[in-house]
């Protein structure tokens, strides 16, 4: 074929490839969906020895002027302390929070036999906490730490928590007895 043929066959080739469109840019990633909002918690039961357990573990300290024990997560501060006065033969039950002057604050605590209640006050500690006084020969600390799995520690103006039944509660207790 002579030279002069060859660049218009050569064209008519090329022609088709013309007339393809030309390619279209990857599509892009889909945006990012949000995840849906976490389902409402069920409502808690009537009676509260079907609620959860709070999230923590007891820890138990001895000491010369009494024993103490602390109810929280592990690098947090206590949400219940129990304490023992030794010289005064009381249990010091401690959570955190701020009273209002206006109104009295009480601290009740409910076990599977039944439920008694204690003034709290103002205990004067950083940061804040509500303290109710015991005595140690209170019939009702038996009632506790004989409880079934459970206690319920309820603080006006905190919110309920129910709390495991361990060893650490019963300790403090017999420790202040003598």
């Amino acid at each position: 074929m002579r030279r002069s043929m060859l660049v218009p066959v050569l064209g008519l080739m090329a022609l088709p490839a013309a007339c393809v469109a030309p390619k279209a840019p990857p599509p892009s990633p889909p945006a990012p969906v949000a995840p849906p909002p976490p389902p409402a918690p069920a409502p808690l039961s009537s009676d509260w020895r079907d609620w959860p357990v709070a999230a923590g573990d007891w820890s138990y300290l001895p000491g010369a002027g009494g024993s103490s024990a602390a109810f929280g997560r592990i690098g947090a501060g206590a949400e219940l302390s129990v304490r023992c006065d030794r010289a005064q033969r009381r249990i010091l039950l401690a959570r955190p929070g701020v009273i209002d002057p206006a109104k009295p604050s009480r601290l009740t605590l409910r076990a599977t036999e039944g439920e008694q209640s204690y003034a709290a006050t103002d205990a004067g500690a950083t940061p804040p906490q509500l303290v109710a006084s015991i005595a140690a020969s209170d019939p009702f600390l038996d009632k506790i730490a004989f409880s079934r799995g459970r206690v319920l520690v309820q603080l006006d103006g905190a919110q309920d928590m129910v709390v495991p039944n361990w060893a650490e509660f019963a300790r403090v207790v017999e420790d202040c007895r003598g």
